[in-house]
């Protein structure tokens, strides 16, 4: 009977718990590691190669992408200031670099990013940087508007600021004549004067030279037009700044052949319409009407001057003398007669008080 040979007792001892434990641990962090490579997008393993990383289509996208958002920023007309501004860099910067970050709460990780449709990309791109240049030009906009603008200032008054002194005393004109209060009130306020000889010639025909220096005295208006070089007017003739100004101011014309006619004398019409015009008067929506209930001679006043002489009429512009019911449009205009307009301008103005004559024509 033949027996097998036994095994030679073996000298290995059987794990103790430490040995144990310890291959454990081993075998799960092999575990944790392979677990923890394989699991990262765009990586392979190879037991000779170890880990690798395959290029992926979103990084090649990515690299796209950036390269179109380039394009488009400067396809879309972004200024200058949309990329070099500081917080469009910075922001640009966080974007670049942001795997190299662990991820933050409320925020998308890089390959996310990544995977955003191209055109909302570059629409996103484009929205904040607008946004960004947009505030900032408001803002110099609004600067520059209230430099360039200034607060509104209060409507110009048409009352010159003027001292008052003593009457200049004329010889033809006594304490008993019809204008003599008018006259002594312009004269007052160095509005009128009279000729070198004393004399103010009350009843001589005012002529166009004269107007204009008087209402140009009378009156401080802004300038609506420009000035007319007129052919008969030289630099050194002594009214001509006056008639400049009479013009600007809108309450005198020329005539069409380039001519001012200063020395011509100025019908009572004419009178009414310069100061209706320079004032800004409007007529009434029953101006003929107004006219013929006002003054006999109605019919006599041009068609023309029909709606100026009844703005006339309504602001309490007229002094006729001595019949208040001839308005005589077409006589030529004394220089007392003119003093008594002029004058009652002045308190349709609210500079001077009115003056208790029967020759005022009230409406």
């Amino acid at each position: 009977m033949s027996h097998s040979p036994q095994e030679p007792p073996s000298n290995r001892s059987p794990l103790d718990f430490d040995e144990l434990l310890a291959v454990v641990i081993s075998l799960l962090t092999v575990g944790l590691i392979l677990l923890f490579g394989l699991s990262r997008r765009g990586t392979r393993f190879s037991l000779t190669e170890g880990f690798q990383t395959r290029p992926s289509a979103e990084a090649d996208r990515a690299d796209g992408s950036s390269g179109l958002r380039e394009s488009n920023m400067s396809d879309q007309g972004l200024s200058d200031r949309n990329i070099e501004d500081p917080t469009a860099v910075r922001g640009a910067q966080r974007d670049r670099s942001f795997g190299l970050f662990a991820p933050q709460p409320g925020l998308r990780s890089q390959s996310d990013l990544l995977e955003l449709d191209e055109a909302e990309a570059n629409r996103r791109v484009l929205r904040e940087g607008t946004a960004q240049h947009d505030s900032v030009v408001t803002r110099a906009d609004d600067d520059i508007t209230a430099e360039r603008t200034p607060p509104p200032l209060p409507a110009q008054s048409n009352v010159v600021e003027r001292e008052v002194s003593d009457p200049l005393e004329f010889s033809d004109v006594p304490a008993g004549f019809w204008a003599a209060p008018f006259i002594d009130r312009l004269s007052s306020r160095q509005i009128i004067s009279g000729f070198t000889n004393g004399t103010f010639r009350p009843d001589q025909p005012v002529t166009r030279a004269e107007l204009a220096t008087q209402l140009t005295s009378a009156f401080s208006m802004p300038s609506r037009q420009q000035a007319i070089a007129f052919s008969d007017v030289p630099i050194d003739y002594w009214a001509a700044s006056k008639i400049d100004q009479a013009v600007k101011t809108g309450f005198m014309k020329g005539y069409p052949d380039g001519e001012f006619q200063p020395q011509q004398s100025v019908p009572r019409v004419q009178v009414l319409a310069a100061i209706v015009s320079g004032l800004g008067l409007e007529a009434p929506a029953d101006a003929r009407e107004a006219l013929a209930s006002a003054f006999s001679d109605a019919d006599s006043i041009p068609d023309w001057a029909v709606g100026q002489m009844a703005a006339a009429l309504e602001a309490g512009l007229i002094a006729n003398y001595p019949d208040t019911s001839l308005l005589e449009p077409n006589q030529d205009a004394s220089r007392a007669e003119v003093a008594a307009i002029v004058d009652r301008a002045l308190v349709y103005s609210g500079e001077l008080e009115s003056i208790d004559s029967p020759y005022i024509v009230t409406p």
